[in-house]
């Protein structure tokens, strides 16, 4: 009789514990703690990280603006905040309780639009044959120089005004041929042009096989690129031509940040041979001239990160 007692009880007890377990499941308050209260923006988005419980997703605003969903796995959660050139103030939602953060303010590389136009005019430049450069060259020295007056050419003997009007003729069919080969290469190079306006996004702005161009752009500033290459494209089995194209890229990428390009591109073979005997992947850092260019090699793709 005892021992049935016993049992009985310890049954009541087990179930006692189980309901209180389920009610406090059920009934338990929501929780959310990110790691810490303030981030450095790192590269081109800043990952907040900590843990919650109770509910499937979290929710989180930026400066009380539209709110966005993120899921809870295992307790934890992640949430990916476009760097900016401004602070800005992160509130997470748990349910009925948030928590607030601050994601400090990255440095700026450029204004986008001055960037953009700068590459753009550089990339059309590159792909333009000698004859036209020479030509675009020669267009620019006579624009610079002095103009001659209306005045100056009265006094000039006939033959002098007839040699002048037949330079000008020249100049004036050289600026034709010109802007009829500019034309012509920003057509065929359009889908590898930068946009002229971004929005407020990282987004893919350049993506064909030989490489992606990442933009961060944050109130018309460009805040990061990533750079991202197929390793293979770097092997001593590669497209030459396809190499080429991303050292020109790079290259045009750097110089028009004001970077010292030759030498950027001198320190990243020399991290990319490193890379080819080394076991282990790690991050490698350029700088020129106040802009980081944060490499990293894997078996399958090449990150290039610039940043100020």
């Amino acid at each position: 009789m005892m021992k049935k007692s016993t049992k009985i009880i310890s049954e009541i007890i087990l179930l006692l514990l189980i309901v209180s377990g389920v009610g406090y499941y059920i009934f338990r308050p929501a929780k959310v703690e990110p790691d810490k209260t303030v981030y450095k923006a790192s590269g081109l988005s800043t990952n907040i990280k900590g843990t919650a419980t109770k509910n499937k997703f979290i929710s989180y605003s930026i400066n009380d603006g539209k709110k966005h969903s993120v899921r809870i796995r295992s307790n934890s959660f992640a949430i990916n905040i476009p760097s900016s050139n401004k602070e800005q103030k992160v509130t997470i939602y748990n349910g009925n309780v948030s928590a607030k953060i601050v994601v400090k303010a990255s440095k700026q590389l450029a204004d986008y639009q001055k960037f953009a136009k700068k590459y753009n005019q550089s990339l059309i430049a590159s792909s333009l044959p000698k004859s036209i450069i020479k030509k675009a060259n020669e267009l620019k020295k006579a624009q610079a120089a002095k103009q001659t007056t209306a005045a100056e050419i009265a006094r000039m003997s006939r033959t002098e005004q007839l040699q002048l009007e037949e330079k000008n003729k020249e100049l004036k069919q050289d600026a034709k041929e010109v802007q009829a080969a500019t034309a012509k290469l920003k057509s065929e190079n359009k889908d590898n042009l930068l946009p002229k306006k971004l929005k407020n996004a990282i987004k893919n702005a350049v993506s064909n096989k030989n490489y992606i161009i990442r933009v961060n752009v944050a109130n018309g500033r460009l805040i990061g690129i990533s750079l991202i290459v197929p390793a293979k494209l770097l092997s001593s089995g590669s497209n030459k031509k396809s190499a080429q194209t991303f050292a020109t890229t790079f290259a045009l990428l750097a110089n028009s940040l004001g970077a010292n390009s030759k030498n950027v591109l001198e320190k990243f073979t020399k991290f990319a041979k490193e890379a080819k005997t080394s076991q282990t992947t790690s991050l490698k850092t350029i700088s020129s001239k106040g802009i980081k260019f944060d490499t990293g090699f894997s078996t399958k793709k090449i990150y290039i990160f610039i940043t100020r």
